[in-house]
C-alpha cells in the first residue's frame, strides 16, 4: 500500500516518521519548519495513522512488518532513495526494522525512544503506561479528537497492540548489526532512565553509533526539546556530509 505522503522544501530527502497514534500533520512540525531550508522533507502518515489505510495485523510486530513494507512501497512509488530517516518510539522501531531489511535506500537514520534492554523495573514502567493508556481509551474528547485524526482506520486497534507486557520488541530493537553501514544517531531524554540504559548499550556494542542525550527531556525529545534535537540531528547531518565530501577532521 502506498502510504499518504507530503512533501516541502529542496534537497536530499528526509524522512520523518511520527510516532504512534500521531499523524504527519501532527508530529515533527518543528522539525519540517527547520529543516525544510535545506533538505526534501517527506511527511508519510505511517500504517493505519492519519489518512493511510491499513492491511490486516493482530500483533504489534506484524504491525511493525507491515508498516515496513508500506514504507518500502511509498519510497519506490515516489523513486526515494539515500534517504535520512528520522523516527521516534513505535516508528523507531518500524525503522529499525526497515533498515535490517531495506539498507539500500537508507543514507543514515536517527532513532529516538528505543529501549533495548528489558530493565528490572520494566513491569512498573508497563504498568504506569498503561494506565494513562487506559485513560485516554475511556476518554471521550480523546475517542473523538483521535477519530477525526485517523479516519481510515480505528486508532483504539493500535493502542490495544501494546496492553500487554511482553509487547515491546526488545530483541528488535538491541540488534542493529544487519545496518552497521549505516550512519546512526540514537538520542535519548534524560528523564527516561531505560532509554539512558539503553544508549549506554548501544555504544558499548556497536562503534559506529553516535549519540546524544538531551536534558530536561523525556520520551519524546523532538517534542520536549526541539532546538537542542533540532541541532543535535543538523550536526549529525552535517557530519556525514562532511566525511563523504572528505573535508571531516
Amino acid at each position: 500500500m502506498i502510504l499518504h505522503m507530503t512533501s516541502s522544501g529542496s534537497g536530499e530527502p528526509i524522512v520523518f516518521l511520527h510516532s504512534g497514534a500521531e499523524t504527519s500533520q501532527t508530529d515533527y512540525q518543528d522539525q519540517k519548519d527547520y529543516f525544510l531550508e535545506k533538505y526534501q522533507v517527506f511527511m508519510p502518515d505511517l500504517s493505519g495513522h492519519g489518512q493511510s489505510g491499513i492491511g490486516e495485523y493482530s500483533t504489534f510486530l506484524e504491525f511493525i512488518q507491515l508498516t515496513v513494507e508500506d514504507l518500502y512501497q511509498t519510497l519506490v512509488h515516489y523513486k526515494l532513495s539515500n534517504v535520512h530517516i528520522v523516527a521516534s518510539s513505535s516508528s523507531a522501531i518500524v525503522a529499525v526494522a526497515f533498515c535490517n531489511q531495506y539498507s539500500q535506500l537508507v543514507k543514515s537514520v536517527t532513532l529516538t525512544g528505543l529501549t533495548p534492554v528489558k530493565t528490572d523495573d520494566w513491569s512498573r514502567i508497563f504498568n504506569d503506561d498503561l494506565e494513562h493508556k487506559k485513560k485516554i481509551l475511556e476518554n471521550s474528547e480523546a475517542d473523538a479528537y483521535f477519530r477525526k485524526l485517523h479516519v481510515k482506520s480505528d486508532w483504539k486497534k493500535f493502542v490495544a497492540l501494546v496492553v500487554h507486557e511482553d509487547w515491546y520488541p526488545h530483541k528488535l530493537v538491541s540488534d542493529l548489526s544487519r545496518f552497521s553501514h549505516i550512519p546512526t544517531l540514537i538520542v535519548s531524554g534524560e528523564q527516561v532512565a531505560p532509554e539512558i540504559t539503553g544508549l549506554a548499550f548501544y555504544k558499548e556494542t556497536y562503534k559506529h553509533i553516535h549519540s546524544a542525550v538531551i536534558p530536561f527531556a523525556g520520551h519524546l525529545v523532538h517534542r520536549d526539546q526541539p532546538e537542542l534535537f533540532n541541532a543535535s540531528l543538523e550536526k549529525f547531518l552535517l557530519v556525514q556530509a562532511s566525511k563523504k565530501e572528505g573535508v571531516f577532521q
